[in-house]
């Protein structure tokens, strides 16, 4: 239901939470569905339902935390502007009009969208019908809608990415017009220049830094001498890590319950 992008499907999906596990359909029921749905956010997430992007600087900062504050901060500077470097050098290095993930999906969009059939219901308004051409596996045929002129088309992907779907490349190419114009310019390959054009300075020798009037002093109390064996992960672990203590315990070779993995039957040494 969180990643549907349209209407009727998360309409299904409801009905299906609804008699299959009513008690999580009442707590989802409690919670606004713009919160967390795909469906009801009007676009404000552009199609993310993840952490991914924040975390992917964590993992650019990965070992900082455990380092004093004087060096996190150090070492987070210099990564900051390591990072800064290459993606500049990227941009400058990039022929295409977009990056190179976007350029991968607007051509992946392209190829789909000649196989693709489109009606048009009505050139002034930009309203056209687009019919999905059939695939080995048996699937595709569908209908959808495209609203041209609106960026809208009835599968959704077109208003929550912010990139024209196969539909509307379809129609975009039944008018002849240019489907580079209807990508977003936050995906264009000028813009992710301009997003890392910042500039840093190296920092000065500490001797000309201002006084700030206070010290740090370290809380004895709170050192923990190293224990023997192996170091923990440096991962800081949330209530995604907890497991539900009424949930059994899987082999971790085949994930069935019942046995562990030293006794697996299917395991082979």
């Amino acid at each position: 239901m969180g990643r549907a992008r349209q209407l009727r499907k998360w309409r299904m999906f409801r009905r299906e939470l609804r008699s299959m596990f009513p008690d999580v359909w009442n707590y989802l029921s409690a919670i606004s569905p713009e919160k967390w749905c795909l469906t009801h956010d009007d676009g404000h997430r552009w199609g993310i339902l993840t952490t991914n992007i924040s975390e992917s600087y964590n993992n650019v900062l990965r070992g900082a935390r455990h380092l004093p504050i004087r060096a996190c901060i150090d070492m987070t500077f210099h990564r900051t502007v390591a990072l800064f470097q290459t993606r500049r050098e990227d941009a400058s290095h990039c022929r295409n009009p977009f990056p190179p993930k976007i350029w991968r999906r607007f051509r992946n969009a392209e190829k789909k969208a000649g196989a693709h059939r489109v009606v048009e219901f009505d050139g002034p308004s930009g309203v056209y019908k687009v019919i999905t051409g059939r695939r080995v596996d048996g699937k595709g045929g569908n209908t959808q809608t495209v609203r041209f002129f609106d960026k809208a088309c009835s599968c959704g992907k077109w208003q929550h990415y912010r990139l024209p779907c196969s539909h509307a490349l379809a129609v975009c190419r039944n008018r002849c017009d240019n489907p580079g114009l209807l990508v977003d310019q936050q995906f264009t390959t000028t813009r992710w220049a301009v997003q890392y054009s910042g500039k840093f300075n190296p920092l000065p020798h500490q001797d000309t830094w201002l006084h700030p009037g206070w010290e740090l002093h370290a809380d004895r109390s709170k050192f923990v001498a190293r224990r023997a064996g192996r170091v923990r992960a440096s991962r800081i672990r949330n209530e995604m890590d907890e497991r539900d203590p009424d949930e059994p315990r899987r082999c971790r070779n085949c994930h069935q319950t019942g046995h562990n993995r030293r006794n697996c039957p299917n395991y082979r040494s």
